[in-house]
């Protein structure tokens, strides 16, 4: 059996399971064949560089897996036979023939298993801990093309009265990120309102919700804990430091940091950049580190902190710039825009700027624009 490699970052790609199978026995392959005509795969789970689910045998049910250990692309079960067996093939054909079928755990699972991830290769703990994900993940656990396409065009999706939700989180806990490009789902879930319902069930409720699903929309609830907030300044640390039970995708992990991060900047004996610095391949070009900074002490320190640490790639100086664009006041965004006209060549930002320059500072940039990009300018 694999060793437990829990925060591996690389995903599995269909090449590497096809390389996988091609060791695989022709006979193992078609007993596992039999396991999903049979549908006898179940639970279907998918973490960075992990595959896992239950299979229900025809004696007894086992746990296959697959992941990186150790530099390697590995299978294990819990049948514990030693060669590759037929329940850990039929993981990997399903995976490759239906890879929409496996999702991230649900929050039930993440919740159970704290730090006990190395449980779930062991027969007893890891069946009682896999009953959290259900046999078929429903539909909201679903990208939401794929739920929308079985289930028709309109999937029945309608966020819960705001109770309900606390005392069966799933719904929103388990909502693939997809579903919240909808507007009038990221609309339902900033309308929810009452401070003492959202009160109720404590800071800690909605600190791990959040920490878990950090797409969903929930500012507006954690600024009804603003004093705890700053009272579990020690907590929240703790969520930043501590790895999830179960490992995250990057942008996942991303916006989970970004989201504690947040919380943490409201306290201002918080060294809010110092926290970020030591997380700086999250923010190779110092973005948030500059965003905290403009809402904690306003934009000239932002714009400061930038200019010593601007980029020296031209496509990471534009995007640095139309960040600042989109933070400042016209005023102050003036020169950046101007910037950005004259070192990308835009002809549609130099009509823009028509509208904001008076005609005498509009002709001296035409002159400049002109002489510097004269017939390679963008049509």
């Amino acid at each position: 059996m694999s060793k437990i490699v829990s925060h591996n970052q690389v995903d599995i790609t269909i090449e590497i399971v096809d390389a996988y199978i091609q060791t695989i026995p022709d006979k193992t392959i078609r007993k596992a064949r039999d396991y999903l005509y049979e549908d006898r795969l179940v639970r279907k789970i998918h973490m960075p560089g992990h595959l896992i689910a239950e299979l229900r045998g025809y004696q007894d049910v086992y746990i296959p897996h697959f992941e990186l250990s150790d530099g390697l692309w590995q299978g294990g079960c819990t049948c514990n036979r030693a060669m590759s067996c037929s329940h850990i093939a039929a993981l990997l054909l399903s995976f490759r023939a239906h890879r929409e079928h496996f999702v991230f755990p649900p929050y039930a699972l993440y919740c159970q298993l704290q730090n006990s991830w190395p449980l779930l290769y062991q027969s007893m703990p890891g069946l009682t801990l896999l009953k959290a994900m259900p046999e078929s993940p429903p539909w909201w656990m679903l990208e939401r093309q794929i739920a929308q396409a079985q289930l028709g065009k309109f999937a029945p999706f309608t966020i819960d009265e705001l109770e309900r939700i606390i005392h069966h989180p799933a719904t929103v806990s388990d909502l693939h990120p997809s579903w919240l490009q909808d507007e009038s789902i990221q609309t339902a879930i900033k309308n929810w309102q009452g401070p003492r319902i959202i009160r109720k069930p404590g800071l800690t409720f909605w600190l791990n919700l959040w920490s878990f699903n950090p797409y969903l929309p929930l500012d507006h609830i954690l600024a009804l804990f603003a004093l705890e907030i700053e009272q579990n300044v020690p907590l929240i640390l703790q969520q930043l430091w501590s790895p999830p039970p179960v490992p995250f995708p990057m942008e996942r992990h991303w916006q989970r940091i970004h989201r504690l991060l947040f919380l943490l900047e409201q306290n201002s004996s918080v060294p809010i950049i110092w926290l970020w610095d030591q997380l700086d391949r999250l923010d190779p070009l110092h973005l948030a580190r500059a965003h905290a900074l403009l809402r904690q002490h306003g934009s000239d320190q932002a714009i400061h902190y930038l200019e010593q640490h601007w980029p020296e790639h031209p496509q990471d100086q534009h995007t640095v710039r139309q960040t600042l664009i989109s933070w400042l006041p016209s005023d102050k965004s003036l020169p950046f825009r101007v910037a950005d006209c004259l070192e990308t060549g835009s002809q549609t930002e130099l009509r823009a700027l028509k509208t904001v320059l008076d005609p005498g500072a509009f002709r001296d940039l035409v002159t400049v624009f002109n002489h510097r990009w004269a017939s390679s300018a963008e049509p």
